[in-house]
């Protein structure tokens, strides 16, 4: 038996749970770059297609899971001067970018939808006219919560171009809801999908937790159940994860959390009810019935098209370098890094920027991984893109997921995730993890 089966075997037997994995490198390995570059040189001379990402970091209460670069104690003054800052940022990157193709926009937090509609208007306004080169098939997503979204609202997000809309409800729980520290009611949740269902958009994601703190099965059960019932085209439901300085963490020694195996039980119950209903699985978390990729920005993100992140807490990447601001979590670090960012005069790049470079193995490495875990790596392309094949240079991982029935691989060289793989694949993609990566990874320090 090989190490790497030997591992796989024992990491799915213990019921190990790692967090589930949405980039690579993720901002964890990150750290400040000292050497003078031209970025302006990276961003002119590449051609083709690129995402937008738009970060707004306020909110209206901090939920206890949470650790995004956000604040909920902004005022009026520091939103202006954000949107302020955020659209001289668009004027700068159009200078170096506008003859990109923009083939997805995505607005995350944060909450977007704390935005007033005239303050949305304004950033989609600088988008719109400062990218001129939209795509015919473009995806236009934004992030909301659902005290924020009224009709008003989301018709203007409509008018504004807006085909996805992205509510985080976690849970409908009274219980639940009050222990993630959210402020709104079930029957807040209820009005919302409501709108959004009246208002009609193409693509309409909601985002659940289970495990959290108290809750039950039947709990749990009931909450899927309800938001079913609403025909959402999209659902993401995410197994809750303790990571350091998030409220949560500080209560799982004191508090009443189900076991990592409860969680895969619950797992495999929710990918039963869902396959019932006519949802496809695209990937751990997501589930849809939508005709096409349910979020399209990912899926370009993972085949390597350029990221574009606007705002204090986005990451952008192009070529081989991935770079961002600065990342933390506790509120006072992350309060300096948004007043940073509202300082910077943003007629150049400037400032330190933090990142990491990847030589050509880990950019492989990330598009095997990324690409494994959403059910689009192909072998074929892998060569075509990297010059090498999967079975060659990891021919003991791709053996071990076949022998524990995680992948088949099809006529066309597509590398398929089976309904096991699915459900172990936070633990399958860290096999294809560089030693650099998870040293990087194990030696963060949150801040």
């Amino acid at each position: 038996m090989s190490n790497v089966l030997k591992e796989l075997r024992e990491s799915i037997n213990s019921g190990e749970m790692p967090t589930y994995i949405y980039g690579y490198p993720s901002k964890r390995t990150y750290s400040t770059i000292e050497e003078n570059f031209d970025l302006v040189d990276f961003w002119s001379k590449t051609e083709g297609k690129t995402n937008l990402y738009i970060h707004i970091p306020f909110c209206n209460y901090k939920c206890s899971y949470c650790t995004l670069l956000m604040t909920s104690e902004q005022n009026d003054m520091l939103i202006d001067n954000y949107i302020s800052a955020l659209i001289k940022q668009i004027e700068m990157y159009s200078n170096l970018a506008s003859h990109l193709e923009v083939t997805s926009i995505y607005f995350g937090g944060g909450t977007p939808t704390i935005l007033s509609e005239e303050q949305l208007q304004l950033i989609f306004k600088a988008i719109y006219e400062k990218f001129p080169k939209i795509g015919s098939d473009i995806e236009i997503s934004v992030e909301g919560s659902p005290e924020t979204m009224t009709v008003e609202k989301l018709e203007s997000l409509k008018k504004l171009g807006v085909n996805r809309v992205s509510m985080g409800i976690q849970t409908l729980d009274p219980d639940e809801l009050e222990k993630t520290g959210r402020r709104h009611s079930y029957l807040t949740s209820i009005r919302a999908m409501n709108n959004i269902k009246k208002v009609g958009f193409e693509n309409f994601n909601i985002d659940l937790i289970y495990g959290l703190e108290n809750q039950t099965r039947d709990k749990w059960e009931d909450t899927l159940r309800t938001i079913l019932s609403f025909e959402p085209e999209t659902i993401s439901l995410y197994p809750i994860v303790f990571r350091p300085l998030s409220g949560i963490d500080k209560r799982k020694e004191i508090g009443e959390f189900i076991e990592n195996q409860e969680k895969y039980d619950i797992y495999d119950f929710n990918v039963d009810l869902l396959e019932s209903e006519g949802y496809r699985q695209e990937s751990l978390t997501r589930f849809t019935k939508f005709n096409k990729d349910s979020y399209a920005q990912e899926i370009y993100d993972f085949e390597g098209i350029p990221l574009i992140g606007l705002g204090a807490g986005a990451r952008s990447y192009i070529k081989n370098f991935h770079y961002s601001t600065d990342y933390a979590v506790m509120n006072n670090n992350k309060m300096k890094i948004i007043q940073d960012f509202i300082d910077t005069s943003w007629n150049q790049l400037e400032g330190k920027l933090h990142g990491i470079f990847l030589e050509e193995e880990e950019e492989m490495r990330r598009y095997i991984i990324l690409n494994l875990l959403v059910n689009k790596l192909n072998n074929t392309k892998l060569k075509e893109k990297f010059d090498t094949s999967l079975m060659q240079d990891f021919n003991e991982e791709i053996e071990a997921l076949k022998a524990e029935c995680c992948v088949t691989i099809d006529e066309k060289e597509n590398i398929l995730l089976s309904r096991k793989g699915f459900k172990y694949s936070s633990i399958i993609g860290r096999l294809f993890y560089s030693d650099i990566m998870m040293s990087l990874e194990e030696a963060y320090v949150a801040k």
